[in-house]
């Protein structure tokens, strides 16, 4: 099986509320509030060091018998931005993807090596970095996943 590492938007942040352990990196967080600042229409969205996945997109993930991710509950709000952005925009249902999985075994991981990829011009290395199936990545990217830089490996 191939895979690839995804880097999904990033689309805000954790809000008030969000419970995280700062003291290790990345940062252990036991509650999510996220705020959205915006939102491209992705089905799979970043904010540090959280991802976030449409409901709707979990329960295909669940069909297709993925491994190695779960989803949890998260508190979701837009900020002030946002409703500038889009005044008429109601945001699907997200859930907080919680990914467990050992890289380059199951559909989804996080690695914690360094992974090296190409930006635009540039070659950056990123720790912690999501390590999907190429099959993973075909149900997403059907689902929308036009924002998300996606590489090889």
């Amino acid at each position: 099986m191939k895979y690839l590492h995804v880097e999904p938007e990033v689309v805000g942040g954790a809000g008030r509320g969000t419970l995280m352990d700062r003291s290790v990196h990345p940062p252990n967080v036991s509650k999510l509030y996220f705020e959205f600042d915006f939102w491209p229409r992705d089905v799979l969205v970043e904010g540090f060091p959280c991802w976030l996945v449409a409901a709707s997109a979990m329960e295909r993930i669940k069909t297709a018998e993925l491994t190695g991710v779960r989803a949890a509950a998260a508190e979701i709000t837009t900020s002030d931005l946002f409703q500038s952005l889009y005044p008429n925009r109601q945001l699907p249902k997200f859930l907080w993807l919680k990914v467990g999985g050992t890289p380059f075994r199951d559909d989804f991981g996080v690695s914690k090596a360094r992974i090296t990829v190409p930006s635009d011009l540039l070659i950056k290395t990123r720790m912690f970095s999501l390590v999907v199936s190429d099959r993973a990545v075909k149900l997403l990217m059907n689902l929308g996943l036009a924002h998300a830089d996606i590489y090889e490996l």
